[in-house]
Formats: C-alpha cells, sequence, structure tokens
C-alpha cells in the first residue's frame, strides 16, 4: 500500500544552465515506491494488489488504467487533491534528484480502507513514504493488523534517507522494532541515517547496493553488470522479486561445475550440468549452479555462462576463491568452494556426483571438500564419494569432523558406481520428508554440513577392479588432477559405461535434493 503519482524523469544531455535552454530526454509515466513495486510483481507473473489513494483527474484515471493494464489489481481511493508528481533528474553519473509533491496519496486513511483488501494477502510491502506522515501511517499500522492476524508478511522499505531525517531515525527504529517487518530494505545512506542495526529489527534485512548488488545477512551478493540508462525504480524492482522469492520459500539448490570444466568430458558435461538444472526445475526448485567469472562469484548461471566453463576453465577450491576474483579468470567450483559460496548466499542445499574425500594409498591426501563440511551449513546430496578414494578412511574423517553422514533409503554408504560400500552410514533417512527433518533438528541443534549419500541408480559392473588398476597406474601423481585423471582412466577401462552412469546419478541426485529442499520449506 502506498503511493502512485506521475513520474516526470529528465536526463538532461549536459550540465544544466541557469536562466537558459539545457536539451534533455524528458519522459512521464506512472511511479511512486509502492505502485512500482507492484508492476514488477505483475510483471514476474504474481497476483498484486495496490492499494492507494489518487486523485480524481485525468492524470490519476490514466496512472490506473495503465497499472491495471500490467495485471495490478488496483484499490483506488478518489480523492479531490491533486494525484502527485515526482520530477526525477538523472545526472551523468546516473544518480538522481528528485522534487516530491505527494498529493492525494498521504491522505490514505484507516476509515478508507476495507479489511477484505488485505485479508487474503501473503504479504504486504509499506514503504517508508507510508509510514512517516499521517494519516496515511495510521492506515498502514491499520492494514498490518489485518494481514498479520490471516497470517501474513510485512515488508518494509525505508525509502529515502531524507523522509527518515525528518521523520526522526530514533522513532522509525521504535516504529519498526514494534512492526516487527519480516524483511526490512534500506540504502546504505538509509541505513546509515537510521543508525541501529538492520537485523536487529526484521527477519531478513537487506542492504540495498545499487550497482554493487546487496547485502543480506551481511553476505554480499553482486550484481551483473548492466549498462545503466535510469536507474529509477531499479531498487523497486529488486524489491519486488526478492519478496516473491522470499514469500515463495520456493527452495533453491546449488551446482558445482568443476564437473562441467573439468571431471566429465564433452558432450557429457553439459549434458550432466543441463539435465541437473532441469531435474531441479521439474521438481518445483531453482537451481543455482556457481562458478567464478569476470571477478564475481555467481550463483546461477546462464546457458551461454556453462558453455563457457566447459570450453576453458581452472578448478576453483575454497581457498582459491579470492584469489580468482581478483586475477578475473574463468573458475569451475568443485564441492568445496560451491558449498562456501552457497552459504554466502544463504542456499542450504547441493547436488554434485561425490564428494572428494582420503585418497587410496595417500591417507595425506585429503579433500578439501571434507573440511568445508565443517564449516559451511549445507547439505550435501551425492552417491557417497568418489570409488577411487578410501571410503573407510573418509568415513572416519568425517565423523571426526561431526559430519553427518544420512544414507537416503540405505543402510550402506554408496561407493559412486555401486550401491553398496559395506560400509555403514551414521543414520539412515527414508523419503524426502524425513531427510528434511532430519536436517532441519541438525541445523537446529549446531550442526553445520551434512552429506546425503544416495544409491546410484544402478551399478557399474567391475567397478572395483577397475578403479583398483586405475590406482595402480597414476600411484604417483598427487594434486587436484589426481580425481580427474582418475576417473578419466575408469571411463576408458569402462568403455566409457562410468560417463553415462555418472550423468544419471548426479541428475539423481540432483532431483532428489530438489525434493528434500521442497519438503524442507513446505
Amino acid at each position: 500500500m502506498g503511493d502512485l503519482v506521475l513520474d516526470v524523469r529528465i536526463v538532461p544531455a549536459g550540465p544544466l544552465e541557469p536562466d537558459d535552454d539545457s536539451p534533455a530526454s524528458i519522459a512521464i509515466g506512472g511511479g511512486g515506491q509502492a505502485a512500482n513495486f507492484c508492476a514488477w510483481t505483475a510483471a514476474s507473473g504474481e497476483p498484486v494488489r495496490l492499494v492507494t489513494r489518487i486523485g480524481e483527474d485525468d492524470t490519476g484515471r490514466r496512472l490506473v488504467s495503465d497499472l491495471e493494464a500490467r495485471g495490478v489489481e488496483v484499490r483506488a481511493v478518489w480523492a479531490a487533491e491533486p494525484t502527485g508528481i515526482i520530477a526525477v533528474v538523472v545526472g551523468p553519473d546516473g544518480r538522481r534528484s528528485m522534487a516530491t509533491q505527494r498529493g492525494a496519496s498521504v491522505g490514505l486513511s484507516p476509515d478508507d480502507l476495507e479489511e477484505a483488501w488485505f485479508r487474503d494477502a501473503a504479504l504486504l510491502h509499506v514503504p517508508g513514504y507510508s509510514l512517516f506522515v499521517e494519516p496515511i501511517a495510521s492506515a498502514a499500522r491499520a492494514a498490518i493488523r489485518v494481514v498479520r492476524e490471516a497470517g501474513g508478511m510485512v515488508a518494509v522499505d525505508l525509502s529515502s534517507a531524507a523522509g527518515l531525517r525528518a521523520f526522526g531515525p530514533a522513532r522509525m527504529a521504535y516504529v519498526l522494532a514494534r512492526m516487527k517487518p519480516e524483511v526490512l530494505f534500506a540504502t546504505e545512506a538509509e541505513a546509515a541515517t537510521l543508525a541501529v542495526p538492520l537485523d536487529s529489527l526484521a527477519q531478513v534485512p537487506v542492504l540495498k547496493l545499487g550497482a554493487a548488488g546487496s547485502m543480506v545477512y551481511g553476505h554480499k551478493l553482486a550484481a551483473p553488470e548492466v549498462k545503466m540508462v535510469d536507474p529509477t525504480g531499479a531498487g523497486d524492482a529488486f524489491a519486488a522479486t526478492f519478496c516473491i522469492a522470499f514469500e515463495r520459500g520456493r527452495p533453491v539448490v546449488a551446482l558445482e561445475t568443476s564437473i562441467v570444466g573439468q571431471g566429465l568430458p564433452a558432450p557429457h558435461n553439459l549434458r550432466a550440468a543441463r539435465g541437473c538444472e532441469t531435474a531441479i526445475r521439474d521438481e518445483g526448485a531453482t537451481p543455482a549452479t556457481v562458478a567464478v567469472l569476470d571477478g564475481r562469484l555467481r550463483v546461477g548461471l546462464s546457458d551461454a555462462d556453462l558453455e563457457r566453463i566447459a570450453s576453458g576453465s581452472v578448478k576453483v577450491s575454497s581457498r582459491d576463491l579470492g584469489p580468482l576474483v581478483i586475477l578475473r579468470a574463468a573458475g569451475a567450483t568443485t564441492v568445496a568452494a560451491t558449498m562456501r559460496v552457497a552459504a554466502m548466499a544463504g542456499v542450504r542445499f547441493l547436488a554434485t556426483g561425490g564428494i572428494g574425500g582420503v585418497h587410496r594409498g595417500h591417507p595425506e591426501d585429503q579433500s578439501a571438500d571434507l573440511e568445508e563440511l565443517a564449516r559451511s551449513p549445507v547439505a550435501v546430496f551425492c552417491a557417497g564419494a568418489k570409488i577411487i578414494l578410501d571410503l573407510r578412511l573418509t568415513l572416519e574423517r568425517l565423523e571426526s569432523l561431526s559430519v553427518p553422514v544420512l544414507g537416503y533409503g540405505t543402510d550402506e554408504f554408496p561407493a559412486f558406481y555401486s550401491r553398496r560400500s559395506g560400509c555403514p552410514v551414521s543414520v539412515r533417512v527414508d523419503g524426502q520428508d524425513e531427510c528434511a527433518r532430519v536436517l532441519h533438528a541438525a541445523w537446529e541443534t549446531g550442526g553445520r554440513g551434512a552429506v546425503v549419500a544416495i544409491p546410484p541408480p544402478a551399478d557399474l559392473e567391475g567397478a572395483e577392479e577397475m578403479t583398483l588398476r586405475a590406482v595402480a597406474e597414476i600411484r604417483d601423481l598427487s594434486g587436484p588432477d589426481v580425481t580427474p585423471r582418475l576417473l578419466a582412466r575408469v571411463a576408458e577401462l569402462s568403455g566409457g559405461r562410468s560417463l553415462d552412469l555418472n550423468v544419471d546419478l548426479v541428475v539423481n541426485n540432483a532431483r532428489v535434493a530438489a525434493q528434500v529442499a521442497r519438503a524442507f520449506f513446505a
């Protein structure tokens, strides 16, 4: 609920000359933080309603008609005051200056509202502009009460540092502390003006950093690089899509990319990556494939990004993330690196083929996956550890690191290409619901990473014999090249059968991860 106003956007071609004409690009259209939020929500395919007060004039009628044409249900309280107008002047660096005449919007009062407008709301978004002045502030509080009683959530955007200063930062902090919004959005200037930690006022504090991205729970999330033309409404678009994802609780499953860059040869590598993403989407979750590209940690890749990783990238473990960001090289992330990045982004579920572990004959050679499982609160869904590893020592190391190993419908730790290894798991879970409950309890009791071991869809006949032969042939190799070389040799010895099974098992792991993630957020 909030403002629907006329935006006049002015982009001067150069410095504005006093007492003279200055060429500029001028556009007129609908605006206002609440209306922008609703327009972007509708553009994302979600049902949305705007409750607003607007002038009963030609401008107001046109703005309501335009918003309705965009798919927004508008509950307009028509007023004798004129419709508000905001003049936005965009500088050469993209920064904006705004001259504001709020008009009819701030006159919305509790008596104007109908409870039916709010009873079915899953989330109510309240701009700070709707809290700064009366009577709209009282109307906002009344709407929040109705939404809360119906089990809905509340998101607040602080809107304006100047508005905060005029209202009083301490006073606003008190209002927010009583309101207890689930989500609180602020720019750096607004957060600095409020001078109270955002995480003390809301469940999910979101700091908007403009072109630099955002910060959620203290973790900085980069934004993609784009050509900036006019940033007006960009923060509202971000808030809308963030709230959509938050309200849905849509599960996200992270995917590593070392399988694309180094683990599997073409065309199996891209078939596995695309198959995993499709399986996750088919289960109602969102895939988030992780990589390092152009000096940024990326969570979610396009198909072109995947092809770029496949065509040439370096293998990136968790220790390499910082250097790769500075060197701006294309990096394919291992399970360890993907866990680290997923945890930074708040993603709790990760699917891969198999985790790393303790190497056969070289107990000093241990994968960073094991240490990262002890650090990052992420569940890794896999077909056990890769068969080329010492599974017994790997499980002992996981036990010493307090990492639970859940057998998904099995009492035995799978051996990647084989359903059985003779090694017991720490606990068996049957089905997605039980697995989700066990993971929730593990995290609630202070646990960090967890392994969910899923038997492969089929066994590779002779897998153990081929593995022993490969290990004997490549005995003196060490470092990050060991696993790809050994797996490549097993592929040769199996006549390519291991490659097809590898694709099938990683897609199956992704599917199960999505099912459990969906149950977790149900």
